[in-house]
């Protein structure tokens, strides 16, 4: 049978992961649901960029994490934006978006209400949540 993993490529770029990320483990073979909260986001994260995509999308990427987990992944996603990586995130969280996004499309059952770009008028907080609301 042919071995089509390069296994000790594989150790060594999750080693990287868990410098640059400051993932807490007592080993690399400790499984994801037995680290903390914020831990298993970055460690999650972490198996999705191994894979190299051109597009990443993530949901709610900082949710129930600390903050200074979530200054960590904010920092991750834009060092894959940087790359060129194309990133569509999810979140509840208006400020989070602001802070990451480019531009944030207001989506309500389905259906597309509005589309700001950073460097609208609109961006910011306040309108955002305006949006929001009126569309209920």
């Amino acid at each position: 049978m042919f071995n089509l993993l390069d296994h000790r490529e594989l150790k060594s770029a999750a080693k990287s992961f868990v410098n640059t990320l400051e993932i807490k483990t007592p080993s690399l073979r400790r499984t994801i649901q037995f680290l903390s909260g914020g831990n298993q986001q970055k460690a999650v994260l972490a198996k999705w960029l191994l894979k190299d995509c051109g597009i990443l999308l993530i949901d709610e990427p900082t949710r129930g994490v600390d903050v200074k987990a979530k200054n960590e992944i904010y920092e991750l996603i834009k060092d894959e934006k940087r790359k060129g990586k194309a990133i569509i995130v999810t979140s509840p969280e208006v400020h989070e978006l602001i802070n990451m996004c480019d531009r944030i499309v207001i989506m309500v059952s389905g259906a597309i209400i509005n589309e700001i770009k950073r460097n609208a008028d609109g961006f910011n907080e306040k309108y955002i949540l305006e949006m929001i609301h009126m569309s209920h």
